[in-house]
């Protein structure tokens, strides 16, 4: 006679068979989506300046891209849409992933990489979630230094870290080192950093912000910026006065975080007389599949593959699946009557 169904070996091997399948799935994806290096046109490198057509006429079109995060393929769609639309090279203002990880770092790589012709030389902040417990080091490996500059078209480009309050007295420092430096060689100047200087509401909570740009003025005394570029705000906002665009965009693949935003990002037309930027919209929705795809290459691989212990789990997981399987197949075998 048989005293137990082997319905429970069966689900216990179902278990245990899923759970393996999963695993090399996110295996399988990891390997596939990750590359182990940086791709030379993304970062902030003397190379990539370089490779900046010229602009003798001191006339040129980039874009700006801010707060990637969880949906590198909206910020890929709006890099085609820009190399469509004539920009030379593309800036973001931080925040290209949304988890500090070697993985997550390495799969914007691997799909910027794939943009193929589109990829245009591209710059970036620093931004808070680039940041590893306040450690600059992962992003330094993929972008390059956080504190950089360079001149295109007689407009020097200033890139800060303004995560931290704590960072304004060098905030100080660096631009007026750099404005120093470069003196002669630029007729204005754009200054990139991460952080939101523009009042908001975020999911309706009103959030200050314009006391994050406190410093700037003592930064460059009587000659300020032409343009102020950030994100962190997941939407669009703009402040113009008579001697700066204020510009906060991060809409190209963070979650949105006001009704009626759209993702997006900007162009920026530097003109002999002036700069000109115009909010353009993401042609084309967002995508489950591409949802589903980042989440099992960048969320998966890190949590089951980044951590030793959550490896350590998921094999003890596995051989305890294992072991009630062949317990449960072990008492639904023929026994002997009493």
């Amino acid at each position: 006679m048989r005293r137990f169904s082997p319905v429970a070996s069966r689900v216990a091997f179902s278990l245990a068979g899923a759970w393996a399948a999963y695993l090399l799935l996110i295996a399988a994806t990891g390997w596939l989506c990750h590359r182990r290096e940086p791709v030379p046109s993304l970062g902030n490198s003397g190379a990539n300046v370089a490779a900046i057509p010229a602009s003798p006429d001191g006339s040129f079109r980039f874009a700006v891209l801010g707060d990637p995060e969880e949906r590198p393929y909206v910020f890929t769609g709006l890099m085609r849409q820009a190399a469509a639309a004539g920009a030379t090279f593309a800036i973001i203002p931080g925040d290209l992933v949304d988890v500090p990880a070697e993985a997550d770092f390495a799969y914007f790589a691997r799909e910027f990489d794939g943009l193929g012709e589109a990829k245009l030389p591209t710059f970036s902040a620093i931004g808070n979630h680039d940041l590893v417990e306040n450690d600059p080091s992962l992003f330094r490996r993929w972008l390059g230094p956080e504190w950089f500059s360079f001149v295109h078209g007689r407009v020097l480009f200033l890139f800060v870290d303004n995560n931290d309050a704590s960072n304004d007295p060098r905030c100080v420092e660096f631009v007026r080192s750099e404005l120093a430096a470069h003196e002669g060689a630029f007729d204005r100047s754009v200054l990139v950093m991460h952080r939101n200087t523009i009042d908001c509401v975020v999911r309706g909570r009103p959030v200050h912000a314009a006391d994050r740009g406190e410093w700037i003025a003592e930064a460059f005394g009587e000659t300020p910026p032409a343009a102020v570029l950030t994100a962190h705000y997941h939407g669009y906002l703009r402040a113009d006065d008579e001697r700066t665009l204020w510009i906060s965009t991060g809409g190209a693949g963070g979650d949105l975080q006001a009704p009626g935003e759209r993702f997006h990002m900007v162009l920026v037309d530097v003109k002999p007389d002036a700069l000109v930027a115009e909010e353009v919209p993401l042609d084309g929705t967002v995508s489950l599949m591409g949802d589903a795809e980042h989440m099992l290459a960048v969320s998966g691989w890190r949590d089951v593959y980044g951590s030793p212990v959550r490896t350590a789990a998921s094999i003890a997981l596995l051989a305890a699946l294992a072991l009630a399987a062949r317990w449960a197949g072990a008492r639904a075998r023929f026994v002997p009557p009493a």
